[in-house]
């Protein structure tokens, strides 16, 4: 809701008004300023793209909404206006009589406008069971991490992969979230979104070795990652831990 007052300026000549405290005189020495570069000129409201001759300066409230963001709004949707931020959330705004209620319109509507809602984040986590074989091989239910697997025989060799599980759950920015399966009990803490890269920590608790992995990271959204290798103590293979972020 704007807070309007009105200052008694018309034209490009003010008319002479007497402070009543400092506070008034500050106000009256701001809007002065703001007419002055226009006391020479004399445009009709008609001309578009100039600032008119019939002016009228009111100071408006921006609420929550910053001064310099509503200033931004105002100077590209009304660039013919001139504007000066006052103390304690207020904008001081020399435009034409006709333009006023349109941009008292415009503070409000921007003063309304909800914050851009929290990414939600979907995080899948895989138990992988990886046992050394003579040739990589790759089951149909686990195709979608093949490069992520593929990749980690570069330094163990041929493996043979086989899925132990699959979780999945879904978490806002700045938040935190957590699922537990039967073999897996996982909790993501979202730090923050840069562009497309997630800043997370997760906490991995392997219940077949009752191994617990707690670790901050950065990942690109849909990327799919090994996060860690772990021997199975009874027998040769080994256990993966592989994560995918993705924001939705």
């Amino acid at each position: 809701m704007k807070n309007r007052m009105t200052s008694g300026y018309t034209g490009v000549s003010p008319t002479k008004t007497e402070p009543s405290d400092d506070r008034t005189a500050f106000l009256a020495i701001v809007l002065l300023t703001l007419t002055a570069c226009e006391s020479d000129r004399d445009v009709p409201d008609s001309n578009p793209g100039s600032v008119p001759g019939n002016l009228r300066i009111e100071v408006y409230s921006t609420g929550e909404t910053p001064v310099a963001e509503v200033e931004r709004h105002l100077k590209a949707v009304f660039p013919s206006g001139n504007y000066r931020a006052l103390p304690n959330g207020r904008i001081a705004v020399a435009a034409s009589v006709s333009q006023q209620p349109s941009i008292g319109k415009l503070i409000e509507q921007l003063g309304k406008t909800e914050p851009e809602p929290p990414s939600q984040i979907r995080i899948r986590q895989w138990l992988v069971e990886a046992t050394p074989a003579d040739d990589v091989m790759v089951p149909e239910n686990l195709l979608s991490l093949e490069k992520a697997l593929t990749d980690t025989t570069t330094l163990t060799g041929p493996l043979s992969f086989r899925r132990l599980e699959q979780v999945e759950f879904r978490v806002l920015e700045g938040q935190q979230g957590r699922i537990s399966g039967k073999m897996l009990e996982v909790s993501a803490d979202v730090r923050q979104i840069v562009s497309d890269t997630i800043l997370l920590r997760m906490r991995i608790n392997s219940r077949p070795i009752d191994s617990y992995l707690e670790t901050d990271m950065a990942i690109t959204s849909g990327e799919r990652i090994v996060m860690g290798m772990v021997e199975h103590p009874d027998q040769e293979a080994m256990l993966l831990l592989v994560l995918e972020a993705e924001i939705l």
